[in-house]
């Protein structure tokens, strides 16, 4: 539970103080009965795997590996040379970086098809699903700039005017029986 932690991007668990805790965690603050530990395991949000497996289930866990959910039949498991990835950055819509080398990129955030799209030196590159919920990208050999956007559609803002009219309504009735 403690390596999904780290695969996850938790960084520090905030939990009440337990003796012992220290041999899996090194606690870094505590206040009266709670304490912050530094988790060891973490893994950066942008990272390139040296193992790809394809399953349709998770069959293994590792900070190294990236599961892709499709269907195999045989050479499932692929080792794979990592790539570079330098100059991260990340902001609400867009998470951008620069990558050296042939390979793959997982991009630990949530996969909302079709919502995030990749760019790769400006060309638009497909973004495969990996292990759980994530973003994997196939990277060309050399160095390229790359850009992950999320774009909102027609139903991201139907769906906010939508809830802003539910809620004005909820307003208006519950004072108009006052």
């Amino acid at each position: 539970a403690y390596a999904l932690l780290g695969y996850m991007g938790t960084q520090w668990l905030a939990y009440p103080c337990i003796d012992g805790f220290e041999k899996i965690f090194p606690r870094i603050y505590q206040h009266g009965s709670g304490c912050v530990y530094e988790n060891s395991m973490v893994t950066p949000i942008v990272d390139s795997p040296t193992r790809i497996i394809r399953s349709k289930t998770p069959v293994t866990l590792d900070k190294n590996t990236a599961i892709l959910l499709t269907q195999c039949t045989s050479n499932c498991t692929e080792t794979v040379t990592p790539v570079t990835i330098q100059d991260t950055q990340f902001t609400a819509e867009k998470i951008t970086f620069t990558t050296t080398g042939d390979g793959y990129v997982l991009i630990k955030n949530a996969y909302f098809k079709p919502h995030w799209h990749a760019y790769i030196d400006d060309t638009e590159t497909p973004i495969e699903l990996a292990w759980p919920y994530y973003m994997l990208i196939t990277t060309p050999a050399g160095t390229h700039n790359i850009e992950i956007v999320y774009q909102t559609n027609i139903n991201h803002i139907l769906g906010f005017i939508l809830s802003i009219a539910t809620i004005g309504i909820c307003v208006y009735a519950y004072r108009r029986k006052e």
